[in-house]
Parts: C-alpha cells; sequence; structure tokens
C-alpha cells in the first residue's frame, strides 16, 4: 500500500483481514497476488537452476542456537509450547478449566522443555539440511517456502506480521 494508510476497509476490499497479534487471512485479490509473486520467485529461482525443497514446519532449537539466534533475536523467538506429558500434569490441566473464556488465553499447567522453535525464515531449513555438504566450484541454488514466524513488538498487516509466507532462493 504505497504510502496510503492500509484502513481495514482498505484491506478487506483488498482480500485482506487482519486478525490481531500480526496474523491476516488473505482471500480474493490479496490470496491471487500472493500465488502470483510465488509463481514469479519460483521462475526468478529457476533461471538459476535452484533446487526446490520442502520442509517441516518447525525446527530444532539446536539448529538455531549454533547460528546463535536466541542471544541476537531473543525478542523474535516463537516456541511451540507443549504440556509436561506426566500423567498428574494432564490431569490437572483437564480439570483446571483450562480456558479462561473473558480473556481468550488458555492456563497452562507445566510445560516440556522447548527443543522446537517455529521458524522465523525459511533459509535456516536450508543451512541445516546441507550443512555438512562439501562447497563445490560452481554455485547451488536452493528455494524453499516456509511459514513463518517472529514476535515482533507491534504489528501492522503484511508489513510486520507474527506468521507470514517466506519464499527464498539460498546459493
Amino acid at each position: 500500500m504505497s504510502g496510503a494508510t492500509a484502513t481495514p476497509d482498505r484491506l478487506a476490499h483488498a482480500g485482506v483481514t487482519a486478525h490481531g497479534e500480526g496474523l491476516v487471512t488473505l482471500t480474493g485479490p490479496a490470496l491471487a497476488l500472493e500465488r502470483d509473486l510465488d509463481r514469479a520467485f519460483l521462475a526468478l529461482a529457476a533461471r538459476w537452476s535452484a533446487e526446490e525443497e520442502a520442509h517441516p514446519p518447525l525446527i530444532e532449537a539446536d539448529v538455531l542456537g549454533r547460528l546463535d539466534y536466541f542471544s541476537s533475536f531473543p525478542h523474535l523467538v516463537t516456541f511451540p509450547i507443549e504440556l509436561d506429558p506426566a500423567e498428574a500434569n494432564i490431569d490437572a490441566f483437564r480439570a483446571g478449566d483450562p480456558l479462561d473464556e473473558a480473556s481468550g488465553t488458555v492456563r497452562l499447567t507445566r510445560l516440556a522443555p522447548a527443543r522446537h522453535v517455529l521458524p522465523p525464515a525459511a533459509c535456516y531449513h536450508v543451512y541445516a539440511h546441507h550443512e555438512d555438504e562439501q562447497i563445490v566450484a560452481a554455485p547451488r541454488f536452493v528455494t524453499t517456502r516456509n511459514t513463518c514466524f517472529r514476535r515482533e513488538a507491534a504489528y501492522q498487516p503484511l508489513r510486520r506480521q507474527w506468521g507470514f509466507s517466506m519464499r527464498e532462493v539460498v546459493c
């Protein structure tokens, strides 16, 4: 939205529905534009003979740890949490009226250790997947797309979002 203020009505007309907390739904023209852009980036990647890869929606915490992500960007990390699987903890969660309907939050009991992270960028999977490979004389290109997450201080639809799709071409 070049310079113009994006009002909720203008966004909805374009097929963007903001859900607060940096989440959006795309329909109609916005969804078509997203698909067209992805096709354009795939065509660009094809010019470099980039191999396409598909990676999981989670990344191992140790991968980001080796890249010093937690020290560099601790404020952006989003963890997929899970309850400690001990039967007493699961029973306590179940019995504790888990959803606070007034605030829409979940009342959590003890959590299991976090071993995964929601990926902040699509390329981190590529680096981990190829980390032990030898670099050859000629460049190699890989392209991947993933849903990524960054816990920003403030959100703006289509500019700063908590969850968003990212296509990357990695050399």
